[in-house]
């Protein structure tokens, strides 16, 4: 039996709400995460207005339209609400329809500035409702194949987690500098040389583009990109090797920077940075670079524009103490392990989320 989403509202099978605006005074206190237009909570608060057993699809922005499930308390702002309120629909179940119908849901998506995504919008969404011991026994399924995914997920950050405590361990916090190495400037142990080249030649198209929103913040994690050729791209570009290191030179606040392990070319807003042999390697510049310390320096920069941006003298005027060449080969010896593992995982993720969308497209295509 197929029925509208706003037809189990009408029999009040389900309730629809909207969220609230929180007040400022109440941001970044207490608990409680706060849900809205992204798909991550920005705060927390101290109060909350749902206890949890929720589904929230988001309102307003890039992701507007996400489908999210909360088992906890929080506070719902930019959102519309869903709660069941009557045994004939499974929450997990109506939670996990809809996020098989995600891509439609962000194809509902209005407005040019601002996207937003009402439930005006998905209300005439038909869902299946077999049975509510069949519901539950496709979400309990369905739920094991997420479970998965997430402990995979869990696995992937404490490598992350990893790599940041065994760097501390073995240079102590360059602040304190408790070692007592020599401290350097950036400029002296690296060049910024990579040639800038035509990326619409045969030579250099097939290779893959790296622009900053093709890096994750905090990781460095390289996201899947498009070649040059696919990107339809005409103007110079850097061209980079593995020697490389990429550092966004946009909005340095979100941190990204990733060790190139391929050919390819990145764009204008990065810094192709190349460690000189025997006085800095990849692995030590990369970490580096996503400190803590780093991140600091770059918030006591003064802000000249709109957009925060890293200049070159900024970066190579960076300081910090320098650990001899043979523990920095001792550490990236360690690194590459990690990332070894690391890469082993996030390959079973992949199938894991394979295995689970088609598990989603069997249970509700």
């Amino acid at each position: 039996m197929l029925v509208k989403l706003e037809e189990l509202e009408a029999q009040d099978i389900i309730t629809i709400s909207k969220g609230k605006q929180l007040s400022k005074e109440a941001r970044g206190k207490g608990d409680f995460p706060v849900i809205g237009a992204g798909k991550k909570s920005p705060y927390n608060s101290e109060k909350k207005n749902y206890d949890g057993n929720t589904i929230t699809i988001s309102s307003s922005g890039a992701y507007a339209g996400y489908v999210w499930f909360h088992n906890y308390p929080f506070w719902a702002s930019d959102c519309t609400v869903i709660q069941v309120s009557k045994d004939d629909i499974d929450i997990g179940y109506l939670y996990l329809f809809l996020l098989s119908k995600q891509k439609f849901i962000y194809s509902l998506q209005t407005g040019a500035g601002q996207p937003h995504v009402y439930w005006k919008n998905i209300k005439n969404i038909e869902i299946s409702l077999p049975p509510l011991t069949q519901q539950k026994t496709i979400a309990k399924t369905l739920d094991k194949a997420k479970e998965l995914i997430e402990l995979r997920k869990a696995s992937i950050e404490k490598l992350d987690e990893l790599s940041k405590s065994v760097f501390i361990d073995m240079f102590g916090d360059p602040v304190e500098n408790p070692m007592g190495w020599k401290v350097d400037k950036l400029g002296s142990v690296i060049k910024i040389d990579a040639p800038m080249v035509q990326p619409n030649i045969p030579e250099y198209e097939n290779l893959y583009l790296i622009g900053s929103d093709r890096i994750s913040k905090n990781t460095g994690k390289i996201l899947p990109a498009k070649t040059a050729k696919e990107d339809n791209v005409i103007s110079k570009k850097f061209l980079f090797d593995d020697r490389y290191v990429l550092y966004s030179k946009i909005r340095p606040y979100l941190n990204k920077v990733a060790m190139a392990t391929f050919r390819g070319l990145c764009s204008a807003d990065m810094y192709p940075l190349r460690p000189i042999e025997d006085k800095i390697n990849k692995e030590f510049l990369w970490k580096l670079l996503l400190s803590k310390h780093f991140l600091k320096y770059t918030e006591t920069l003064p802000d000249r524009a709109s957009i925060p941006k890293l200049n070159r003298k900024e970066l190579l005027d960076y300081a910090f103490p320098l650990p001899p060449i043979d523990i920095q080969t001792k550490f990236a010896k360690t690194i590459q392990k990690i990332e070894s593992q690391k890469a082993l995982y996030e390959k079973e993720l992949v199938k894991l989320e394979e295995n689970f969308e088609a598990l989603l497209a069997k249970s509700f295509g």
